[in-house]
């Protein structure tokens, strides 16, 4: 394989949650760079979401935010990212992440966190072959 690979990580977009959440979802933006990942994401720039976006571009690293149309309207996106794909919906959002990935981790996060998590298992067949054989979920 060419390139660095994609871990995909799950995290909250709300600020509503303890600062502690944010801080890690940092220290893992910058410790998945540091170890030549590439992450790919939801795109958002508030919460745990803005945290992991901001370790990563920090330490020079690659991030990809995929967001659904809606949300780039309602300008929930980061501004730095390395890369920034607006999808239709949340199904080809999350079908683009995990088909571009080679690991996935979860942060605590929400409803929508919660939701992604198992569809990510159901879907595994649709990751690359690399990570159907050792992807771990955090």
């Amino acid at each position: 394989m060419t390139g660095p690979r994609n871990i995909c990580v799950y995290c909250a977009s709300s600020d509503a949650s303890d600062a502690v959440y944010r801080d890690a979802a940092q220290r893992l933006g910058g410790i998945l760079t540091a170890r030549g990942y590439a992450v790919i994401y939801g795109g958002g720039a508030t919460g745990s979401m803005g945290a992991l976006a901001d370790g990563v571009v920090a330490a020079d690293g690659t991030i990809t935010g995929v967001m659904p149309r809606f949300m780039m309207e309602l300008e929930w996106a980061h501004k730095n990212l390395t890369e920034l794909r607006v999808v239709e919906d949340m199904r080809t959002r999350n079908r683009m992440m995990l088909s571009e990935s080679h690991g996935l981790v979860t942060l605590p996060g929400g409803p929508g966190t919660l939701e992604e998590v198992p569809d990510a298992f159901a879907n595994a067949p649709e990751w690359p072959s690399a990570a159907r054989e050792f992807a771990r979920v955090l």
